[in-house]
């Protein structure tokens, strides 16, 4: 209701998630975030790579600024 997709939609999506190891659901619990060890892996690469750009980016522009 809140994103304003079928819940047809959302079911497939949670089931694909739920398939490739990123949440888990239960009828009790509902869904909840639940990643592997190696997508929890690939976040923290993924993410890590890109702050690192960031930052060197960051540290150029004070670089000019000196």
């Amino acid at each position: 209701e809140l994103t304003s997709l079928s819940i047809e939609t959302v079911r497939r999506q949670v089931k694909k998630l739920e398939q490739d190891n990123w949440v888990s659901y239960s009828k009790k619990e509902g869904v909840k975030y639940s990643a592997s060890e190696e997508n929890n892996k690939y976040l923290a690469d993924t993410f890590n790579v890109k702050e690192i750009q960031s930052f060197g980016k960051l540290l150029d522009i004070i670089e000019k600024y000196k």
